[in-house]
């Protein structure tokens, strides 16, 4: 599956736009976004083209992310180990970016430079 961002922070007019692929990951579930996407998709009562082809869909993700947040319960908060206004959009890649690299026998930083679109 793959995914093309029009527009980024290095790359305003949206000219040199290069797909990116997303891959499953059957050892963790929890985080696939290709199950997710699944789950999404059949628990949708509206079409899932309507997802991508609506008005402001590039901020759909960060108000869905902020609704999340503050329905969870204060336990489930805490493991978070931040507040919910330090968690934002830009969290997950730069977080599993830092996260990668942290390992002695990880990837290599320019792998994951390359993989995480920075």
């Amino acid at each position: 599956m793959t995914i093309t961002i029009p527009k980024t922070k290095g790359n305003q007019s949206g000219d040199a736009t290069e797909p990116k692929c997303i891959f499953a990951n059957p050892l963790k579930p929890a985080i696939c976004p290709v199950l997710s996407l699944a789950v999404f998709y059949f628990c949708r009562q509206r079409p899932l083209l309507s997802l991508f082809r609506e008005k402001h869909s590039e901020d759909r993700f960060g108000s869905c992310l902020r609704t999340l947040l503050e329905r969870l319960p204060q336990p489930l908060l805490d493991l978070l180990g931040v507040g919910v206004e330090e968690i934002g959009t830009h969290s997950g890649r730069k977080g599993a970016s830092t996260f990668s690299l942290s390992f002695p026998d990880g990837p290599s930083p320019i792998a994951v430079f390359k993989r995480a679109g920075a």
